[in-house]
């Protein structure tokens, strides 16, 4: 809720207005109250036009901890997505890589539908992500990150060597692309290195990349799925030396 920045007229001054009763301690104190039992202080879809709600079951209002029969169940039309068996179910996603921590398999409820195709969301108990992988390698973190890829490896290259990566690209991506000097690139690699044969391939390049691009996704990076920028025969390729 961004402080509450996200939902303005739930808090809103009583006296400003007739529908809502309701301050940031009440909405966060974990019971239901009634000032905070309305519309306006419902759970939205991230980047949504504020016309589907968020639910847990019939519990729809303050932060989920109200049932609100007025409102219609075609406009909380994800009333029965239980965002606590999403959670519990999406690391059984059959799309996620191995070598992912458990923790970072975990769907988030605002992946869901946000135009981003998240492994860990593609199971019925998440709505199957809102058919975000359909949308193919369009412009966005996804195509920031294949340009990125191309940019280092060219078009025909799918393993780099991880001591290449730093020797040769790291000091590249700080100098140019404002990456954080800091960051230990060693440790980097050898965390995005999901199948540890020593190479980074696209699909985990793809961790390293949505991190450079926005640092507050570092969970989500682990299993953003953006296969469709390189088709899945190339997709997360294990190294084979040549015999």
């Amino acid at each position: 809720m961004d402080g509450g920045d996200c939902a303005q007229l739930c808090f809103a001054p009583p006296e400003s207005q007739n529908f809502s009763n309701c301050t940031w301690e009440l909405y966060t104190n974990d019971v239901c109250d009634e000032g905070c039992n309305n519309i306006y202080c419902a759970s939205y879809k991230y980047a949504s036009e504020f016309t589907n709600l968020f639910s847990h079951g019939e519990y729809i209002t303050d932060l989920l901890h109200c049932a609100n029969p007025d409102i219609p169940q075609e406009v909380a039309n994800i009333s029965l997505f239980d965002q606590f068996n999403c959670l519990i179910h999406s690391p059984q996603s059959m799309y996620l890589t191995k070598g992912i921590k458990y923790q970072e398999k975990q769907c988030q409820d605002w992946w869901i539908g946000d135009g981003y195709c998240d492994d860990s969301c593609r199971v019925d108990e998440c709505l199957n992500d809102l058919n975000d992988c359909n949308l193919g390698c369009q412009d966005d973190i996804c195509l920031q990150v294949y340009q990125a890829w191309l940019y280092f490896a060219g078009t025909t290259t799918y393993n780099v060597n991880r001591t290449i990566a730093c020797r040769d690209w790291w000091p590249v991506a700080v100098s140019f692309l404002g990456v954080n000097a800091s960051i230990n690139c060693n440790q980097l690699v050898i965390n995005a290195d999901f199948n540890q044969d020593e190479y980074i391939n696209f699909r985990e390049f793809i961790m390293i990349g949505v991190q450079f691009v926005d640092p507050q996704w570092e969970q989500k990076s682990t299993q953003i799925n953006c296969s469709s920028c390189v088709g899945m025969e190339h997709y997360n390729q294990i190294y084979v030396p040549n015999q």
